[in-house]
């Protein structure tokens, strides 16, 4: 906590207790803060000693930390949400539509695919909240009325669902323009958030817009992927596993893949039925490395047919998992899988075994072989070939199916082009009857028949 004057933490938990900012009641303040004066003798009162005020705002302080997991830091919040009334005041609070301004001042500090047009008079406030650095989710969250004025002596929050759903609504309208998914991860977040309070609600409009702009332009899902790619890690697991700790103890089990990008492998699972028929489902599976151990993504089979048709995810789509480091690289036996984030539809645990039994590997082997495979996301399975051959000043050049020709891509088709190089994660992915040039670090995707709407040729030579 940064070193600040004495007087503005009598100030500040003032402020906190008249707002109502951190617990919706005064009871519940009291409570924590072990002090059942305030409501009688007031802040100033119970707190006239400085030391007395610096140390129980240290401990709100504290609770903040621990309650955001470390996202809010309540001093910079107080100064910030002075800063932010004193301009809603002035500038907004007569405002008619506030939800409409709130979703204006989203789109120019969050801006996606397509520019927005402003009011002059709105755009004189964007710049203006640009020029003083404002922080956009507080002046959110004032317009919406979810908080009060720096001033505010309203009282007790008796209900705050209804004021906490319309926020969480308006950012989930917002957000659904990324055009990846159909609510955002941090969405489904904040919607089961059991303790609605005006901090909490802060503290998930935060993790909601850090979210957005990751995903927000080509740009950024370009720079995301450029540095996810470099976490990942590649572990020597490919073979049989299964969820019975390598014995054969049940009639399914898991084979893994490596496929050609590091840290990347098709999980596949096999699960046996009568009359020797086998169901097959294939998973994308990615091992990236972080501080806390390693994070592994879950991609389900269906997940390619949103993804290349344009359709946004959802959380059924795919899944985060967290795993310890292996104690040893170079022999992993056990994946031990932990659910990162609440994904409706995905199991909170997935315990897998490697296989070492030869005897059983063999019957794994022979199931696959002999047994008549069924497979309702066969259609969604696809192969993914890196055909980029050459990029020049102009065109970006991608081998064709056949290997004969070429596909010339403009190189300004997408000014964020110019950042690919000839490594970079650019092909066909064929699926079934359909081909698609694939920028994947851009997650975009074209079906060939559609070339010639942006400005795409198919050329006997690089020119």
């Amino acid at each position: 906590m940064a070193a600040t004057d004495e007087p503005m933490y009598l100030e500040w938990l003032n402020v906190i207790t008249n707002s109502r900012l951190i617990f919706n009641t005064l009871d519940e303040l009291e409570e924590y803060l072990d002090n059942h004066n305030i409501r009688t003798n007031g802040v100033k009162r119970c707190y006239r000693n400085k030391q007395l005020a610096r140390a129980t705002f240290y401990d709100l302080y504290m609770y903040v930390e621990k309650a955001t997991n470390s996202v809010l830091d309540l001093e910079i919040t107080m100064k910030q949400y002075k800063k932010a009334s004193e301009f809603y005041q002035k500038k907004l609070s007569r405002k008619k539509a506030p939800d409409k301004v709130a979703m204006d001042i989203l789109k120019y500090f969050y801006p996606c695919w397509e520019e927005e047009r402003y009011t002059k008079s709105m755009l004189n406030i964007l710049e203006e909240i640009e020029e003083k650095n404002i922080r956009i989710e507080i002046l959110v969250l004032l317009l919406m009325k979810a908080w009060p004025s720096y001033e505010s002596k309203d009282g007790d929050i008796n209900n705050f669902d209804e004021t906490y759903n319309c926020v969480i609504r308006l950012m989930d309208d917002f957000t659904k323009d990324t055009g990846y998914f159909e609510s955002m991860p941090t969405i489904s977040e904040a919607m089961e958030e059991q303790h609605k309070t005006r901090l909490t609600l802060l503290n998930h409009v935060k993790l909601i817009l850090s979210s957005y702009s990751d995903f927000a332009s080509p740009d950024t899902v370009f720079n995301l992927t450029q540095c996810v790619k470099e976490d990942h890690v590649d572990l020597d697991i490919e073979g049989y596993w299964n969820e019975c700790g390598g014995r054969m103890e049940r009639t399914d089990f898991w084979c893994i893949e490596k496929t050609t990008d590091a840290g990347m492998y098709f999980l596949t699972k096999y699960i046996k039925k009568q009359n020797n028929i086998v169901e097959k489902m294939r998973y994308g599976l990615e091992i990236i490395k972080v501080n806390t151990g390693l994070l592994v993504y879950l991609l389900h089979p269906k997940a390619p047919k949103h993804l290349l048709g344009g359709q946004p995810y959802d959380e059924g789509d795919h899944c985060y998992y967290h795993m310890d480091k292996p104690k040893d690289w170079d022999d992993v036996t056990e994946l031990n899988l932990t659910k990162s984030i609440n994904y409706k539809g995905w199991a909170n645990k997935i315990i897998l075994t490697k296989v070492t039994d030869e005897r059983l590997v063999e019957d794994y082997q022979s199931i696959v072989d002999n047994c008549t495979i069924t497979n309702k996301y066969a259609e969604w399975e696809y192969d993914f070939l890196l055909n980029l051959h050459a990029i020049t000043q102009d065109a970006i050049y991608i081998t064709t199916a056949d290997g004969e020709k070429f596909y010339k891509v403009p190189i300004d088709m997408r000014e964020s082009f110019s950042k690919l190089t000839i490594d970079s994660r650019v092909g066909l992915i064929v699926m079934g009857n359909t081909t698609y040039i694939a920028f994947d670090e851009f997650m975009i995707y074209i079906p060939v028949k559609k070339i010639k709407r942006y400005g795409i040729e198919v050329v006997e030579r690089v020119e």
